[in-house]
Protein backbone atom coordinates (compact mmCIF):
# COMPACT_ATOMS: atom_id res chain seq x y z
CA UNK A 1 0.00 0.00 0.00
CA UNK A 2 1.02 3.60 -0.39
CA UNK A 3 1.60 6.04 2.62
CA UNK A 4 -1.05 9.15 2.22
CA UNK A 5 1.73 11.42 3.94
CA UNK A 6 4.55 10.03 1.46
CA UNK A 7 2.20 10.44 -1.35
CA UNK A 8 1.76 14.12 -0.71
CA UNK A 9 4.82 15.28 0.24
CA UNK A 10 6.50 13.67 -3.13
CA UNK A 11 3.86 16.04 -4.69
CA UNK A 12 4.75 19.02 -2.69
CA UNK A 13 8.93 18.29 -3.46
CA UNK A 14 8.26 17.87 -6.94
CA UNK A 15 5.97 21.04 -7.55
CA UNK A 16 8.79 23.07 -5.81
CA UNK A 17 11.45 21.32 -8.53
CA UNK A 18 9.60 21.85 -11.25
CA UNK A 19 8.52 25.84 -10.82
CA UNK A 20 11.94 26.18 -10.54
CA UNK A 21 12.34 25.96 -14.14
CA UNK A 22 8.11 25.82 -15.74
CA UNK A 23 4.73 27.14 -14.99
CA UNK A 24 3.42 24.47 -16.45
CA UNK A 25 0.07 22.41 -15.73
CA UNK A 26 0.58 19.74 -13.03
CA UNK A 27 -1.70 16.73 -12.24
CA UNK A 28 -2.09 15.16 -8.80
CA UNK A 29 -3.84 12.19 -8.26
CA UNK A 30 -5.57 10.77 -4.83
CA UNK A 31 -4.89 7.46 -3.72
CA UNK A 32 -8.17 4.79 -5.43
CA UNK A 33 -10.29 4.37 -2.16
CA UNK A 34 -9.86 8.22 -1.98
CA UNK A 35 -11.30 9.19 -5.91
CA UNK A 36 -13.78 11.73 -5.92
CA UNK A 37 -14.05 15.19 -4.73
CA UNK A 38 -16.28 14.32 -1.57
CA UNK A 39 -14.07 11.05 -0.48
CA UNK A 40 -11.58 12.71 1.12
CA UNK A 41 -9.66 15.73 1.98
CA UNK A 42 -7.79 16.05 -1.47
CA UNK A 43 -10.04 18.97 -2.57
CA UNK A 44 -8.12 20.92 -0.39
CA UNK A 45 -5.05 19.93 -1.14
CA UNK A 46 -2.49 22.41 -2.72
CA UNK A 47 -4.90 24.90 -3.11
CA UNK A 48 -4.67 28.20 -4.64
CA UNK A 49 -3.20 31.20 -4.49
CA UNK A 50 0.08 29.20 -2.75
CA UNK A 51 -0.07 26.69 -5.40
CA UNK A 52 -1.34 27.44 -8.69
CA UNK A 53 -1.76 25.53 -12.35
CA UNK A 54 -2.87 22.15 -10.43
CA UNK A 55 -5.06 19.81 -11.73
CA UNK A 56 -6.96 17.25 -8.98
CA UNK A 57 -6.89 13.86 -11.30
CA UNK A 58 -10.43 12.37 -10.20
CA UNK A 59 -10.90 9.20 -11.66
CA UNK A 60 -14.84 7.76 -10.47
Amino acid sequence: TTNEGVLKQYYYDAYGRIRLFSDCLLTVAPLLYQQGPYASDWTNFMPPPQFHGICHGWHH
